[in-house]
């Protein structure tokens, strides 16, 4: 309810709590009936105005993804900058070499036995749980979790850097 509540326009406000409804207020409802009446008016306004709901969802990407300086503190940007801005190039480089390795991008690839890989259903949680988020309420905190699942594709891609290293430095001299 609140995330879908016209007060955004088609501007997610982040930290902005929808009042709740006048007639609601004063009603003697338990949390479950209070979940059960927002969650029905939450969705009215979705298929109400779905136009303003579908620039209200682009609008959260920034916000799910957000890693650049705000005006919070210092240790929220440290902590958002030296996590998902260092990472992010190895988490893309790791998808990348586990496509190549286990997937899509390796030639002859079929797409139906790759469907069935950890790789896929991984990748898959990542893009249906940031969906989920951006389509509901989106803060770079949501995120975390698919951060932490796309660890493994960071390591690869630091294992596969680290490698070529390797092998850069035992080439014969060149005389």
């Amino acid at each position: 309810y609140s995330a879908q509540h016209p007060m955004h326009g088609i501007s997610f406000i982040e930290h902005g709590a929808a009042p709740l409804p006048e007639d609601l207020v004063g009603q003697d409802l338990n949390e479950a009936q209070w979940d059960r009446l927002l969650m029905r008016r939450g969705i009215q306004l979705v298929l109400d105005d779905p136009g303003r709901y579908l620039l209200l969802s682009l609008s959260r990407v920034l916000d799910f993804f957000e890693f650049w300086p705000t005006d919070t503190s210092l240790l929220h940007n440290v902590g958002r900058l030296s996590s998902f801005t260092l990472f992010l190039p190895f988490f893309i480089y790791g998808i990348v070499l586990a496509l190549r390795g286990a997937g899509p991008l390796r030639s002859g690839a079929d797409w139906l036995r790759f469907s069935a890989t950890p790789v896929a259903m991984i990748l898959c949680f990542m893009a249906f749980y940031a969906l989920l988020h951006i389509l509901t309420w989106a803060m770079p905190r949501y995120r975390l979790p698919v951060d932490a699942v796309a660890m493994p594709f960071a390591a690869l891609a630091l294992s596969d850097l680290w490698s070529r290293l390797q092998r850069w430095r035992r080439r014969p001299a060149v005389a």
